[in-house]
């Protein structure tokens, strides 16, 4: 018998065949596609979300602190508990150009024990021998402590080109920061300073961005390196550096030095307006010299 006759598929129904299936297998990726793309995008969701979350608590943050530093008027400033007696000032100096006893204080503004020697010391070294004649205080920039110490010498010293530097120093030393070179002896905290004093405050920024005015302020702190300041304070009686800056030790050194040395005149009126007891000076076997100590000059 002939072998049975096989059965033949029209090309056009195999086309149709393959063409389905491809048809079929594409559908296939494009919905696995779209399976891996949806799950994908559930796994970014959360982190965009907490991207979004962190970017708007910072700007939350940025915008309240740039508000508080907007919002420090000048009333914020502290203002001094002891303040200097400026009918007896003199430009840096303090008391009478006649006194016998010259304390010279060499400090930063920064340095938080020449803070409390500002305000602790030096008010009992004022009643006690700066308003009788018996001393006077001069005041001598040693910014070595940063930027902000520099600047802030800088301001006193155009402080005191108008008449203003004790009152611009007891501010700076009531307003000191816990921190040096943190922003609290900035340029705008400087000029709310100037203005609590009462300066002209154009006349002051002027000042304070002459390149001259720094270089005085460099050029004392040279002279006291030469005059063998190494920290602050230092105080030097009569040209004799002191090893310690506390009342007791500087007390006695203005006692030595005083001898029986007739107290300097005062401003008229100033005694009748401020009486203070004369202290009774111990004898020496030899007066100390009043002249103000040669490494270490007292500004006028």
């Amino acid at each position: 018998m002939p072998p049975p006759r096989q059965k033949t598929v029209p090309p056009e129904s195999r086309r149709a065949r393959r063409e389905s299936q491809r048809e079929a297998r594409r559908d296939a990726r494009d919905r696995e596609l779209a399976r891996r793309r949806a799950a994908e995008q559930r796994r970014i969701s959360p982190v965009v979300w907490l991207s979004g979350a962190a970017l708007v608590l910072a700007l939350l943050v940025v915008g309240v602190l740039f508000l508080a530093n907007q919002h420090a008027p000048a009333a914020d400033l502290i203002p001094p508990g002891n303040p200097s007696p400026v009918a007896l000032a003199d430009g840096t100096t303090l008391g009478s150009s006649g006194a016998p006893v010259t304390v010279d204080i060499w400090a930063d503004y920064q340095c938080p024990y020449c803070a409390m020697f500002s305000e602790q010391t030096q008010p009992q070294l004022v009643s006690t021998y700066v308003v009788t004649g018996q001393a006077k205080l001069v005041f001598h920039d040693f910014a070595f402590l940063g930027q902000e110490s520099i600047d802030a010498a800088v301001a006193g010293t155009c402080a005191e080109q108008q008449g203003k530097f004790w009152p611009y120093h007891d501010y700076l030393y009531a307003n000191q920061g816990a921190v040096e070179n943190e922003g609290t002896f900035s340029s705008s905290r400087l000029l709310q300073i100037a203005a609590a004093v009462g300066l002209d405050q154009s006349t002051f920024s002027t000042c304070t961005s002459n390149t001259a005015t720094v270089q005085q302020v460099t050029q004392e702190h040279q002279q006291g390196i030469g005059a063998g300041v190494i920290g602050t304070p230092t105080i030097f009686v009569n040209s004799t550096k002191l090893p310690g800056y506390d009342l007791a030790s500087v007390e006695a050194a203005i006692k030595t030095a005083l001898g029986n040395s007739t107290p300097g005149p005062l401003p008229s009126g100033y005694a009748t307006a401020s009486p203070a007891p004369s202290a009774s000076p111990e004898p020496t076997a030899s007066p100390a010299p009043s002249s103000s100590p040669a490494a270490s000059p007292s500004a006028s």
